[in-house]
């Protein structure tokens, strides 16, 4: 088996490992009871009230992992690991602007944010939230001023955490 040969070879067997170790993971997720929670409207309502705050918080993880691994600086110079750094990049343009139905570009929470207009979600706390978070006032402070559930508080204050100050 010649040098090329082998490095497929290699490359195959490696996706095969991955398959593997995604699989029961796969199954997991596809039978998480979150899927029987949601059986009414107004289930779906609720979660999706509460979910538009994860779909947010993680373009925050995002950057963060745009800042480490990719060069958001003045000046630039490549990044040490260019791999990551196109991975990464190729991830915020899909998130920030992908293409909707009509041909325009939008980011992934705006497209969120109408299937929830879409479905009768209301989306009046995160907009108030975001107002509140753009206009200056603190995440944590944004979300109890808005009274957004203590559950998702916590998930988004740990998100926020890991985004600051967590290592890459």
């Amino acid at each position: 088996m010649n040098g090329r040969a082998k490095k497929e070879k290699a490359k195959v067997n490696r996706l095969r490992a991955i398959q593997e170790r995604l699989t029961p993971l796969k199954a997991a997720l596809l039978n998480h009871p979150i899927y029987q929670e949601i059986d009414r409207l107004e289930s779906l309502h609720l979660f999706m009230e509460h979910h538009v705050f994860a779909v947010w918080d993680f373009m925050s993880l995002l950057k963060r992992l745009q800042q480490d691994l990719t060069c958001t600086k003045v000046p630039w110079f490549p990044a040490d690991n260019a791999r990551a750094a196109r991975l990464i990049n190729d991830i915020v343009i899909g998130e920030e602007t992908d293409v909707d139905p009509d041909g325009s570009y939008v980011s992934h929470l705006d497209l969120y944010l109408r299937a929830m207009a879409d479905v009768g979600a209301s989306t009046r706390q995160f907009d108030t939230f975001r107002s509140m978070a753009r206009g200056g006032t603190s995440v944590e402070a944004a979300m109890v001023r808005t009274g957004v559930p203590p559950h998702v508080q916590a998930f988004v204050k740990h998100t926020m955490t890991l985004a600051q100050s967590g290592s890459t």
